[in-house]
């Protein structure tokens, strides 16, 4: 089941076009890693995403509802300020820089949110983030404050913040790359945790070999649309397209003995460590299918143009549903 899906999504500034008629699906406890270059549309993907800006054309949805807008007839909408606020709720997201609030303990900074949206008690708010913070290995750390901690600490916390909402998707923008080499692991290890526990992800990422370690699947982006994409090791180990060849040049230098190591297994051995423990556990092969039966099944992951009108930046799905770029709705009686 999708938990998440995008459809021929566009983002434009101006005359500067960020994505492309973007499209991917995101199943129920899956881990979708993206990677590409700096500029090509990853970060501001996301960012659409998590409803903190708006698309300039296309279609997401989560949990079928469809994100930041609403439909009348064959007209979408914008939603009101309200309404796009409870929308967010449900979307975990985590920065590059952190994001805690300074002037806030630990403990506070992950309580204050689910205090005022989801309107728990102080104490249930309280107890729920003493196990957040034991679960990302921070404990020890509910009174200290944000300039108190290190880079990998701040950006546990910022975890926990994130997953004390509750929320049905987790989007990570680049964790790691604020930090230092370091503290790196130590942040990769609570996202791998995650994982493990069956949270829904997608993560943004210059880590290749957590990505080929995490992911149930990869894609790679360039210029604003999804170039290639395939099982994690398949697409890092042996790249069709060459633009994806050029990107992972050195990557794939330095982990030649590894894939080779690993092509010569069979294929449930050459599953991540993750897939082959659920396989184990659970019978089923179901995450063992082939990248080109992947794709088959999910067309709608490949870059889509049709629809987007260039002249206005409406977007027309299937010819019949259009989104009006306009804060002013018409008056309708529900």
């Amino acid at each position: 089941m999708a938990v998440l899906s995008l459809e021929a999504v566009w983002k434009r500034y101006g005359e500067h076009t960020v994505l492309r008629g973007v499209s991917l699906v995101v199943e129920k406890g899956e881990v979708l890693c993206i990677i590409g270059p700096s500029g090509s549309g990853k970060s501001t993907l996301l960012r659409c995403t998590a409803c903190l800006e708006p698309f300039s054309g296309g279609i997401a949805r989560l949990d079928g509802e469809i994100l930041g807008y609403r439909l009348h007839g064959i007209k979408l909408y914008p939603l009101s300020s309200r309404a796009l606020a409870a929308q967010r709720t449900e979307i975990g997201m985590v920065f590059q820089h952190f994001n805690l609030f300074a002037n806030l303990s630990v403990l506070d900074n992950i309580t204050l949110a689910p205090m005022l949206i989801r309107k728990l008690s102080r104490q249930q708010a309280e107890q729920k983030a003493r196990q957040l913070l034991e679960r990302v290995g921070l404990a020890d750390k509910e009174k200290s404050f944000p300039a108190q901690l290190s880079g990998g600490q701040q950006q546990r916390v910022a975890i926990a913040r994130a997953l004390a909402m509750e929320p049905k998707v987790m989007l990570f923008d680049e964790p790691t790359s604020a930090l230092d080499p370091e503290l790196v692991d130590e942040v990769l290890v609570v996202i791998k945790d995650l994982a493990q526990e069956g949270m829904t992800m997608v993560v943004v990422t210059h880590e290749m070999a957590f990505a080929a370690d995490v992911a149930d699947h990869l894609i790679f982006m360039d210029d604003g649309v999804i170039v290639e994409e395939g099982k994690p090791i398949s697409l890092l180990s042996n790249p069709s397209n060459e633009r994806t060849r050029a990107f992972l040049r050195r990557f794939l230098q330095q982990n030649k003995a590894v894939f080779e190591e690993q092509a010569a297994r069979s294929s449930f051995q050459a599953l991540s460590p993750r897939e082959s423990e659920k396989t184990r556990l659970g019978g089923q092969l179901e995450k063992a299918t082939t990248s080109e039966d992947r794709s088959s099944k999910n067309k709608a992951r490949r870059p889509v143009g049709e629809g987007y009108n260039q002249d206005d930046g409406s977007f027309t799905l299937g010819g019949h549903v259009q989104i009006i770029q306009t804060a002013t709705e018409p008056k309708i009686q529900w």
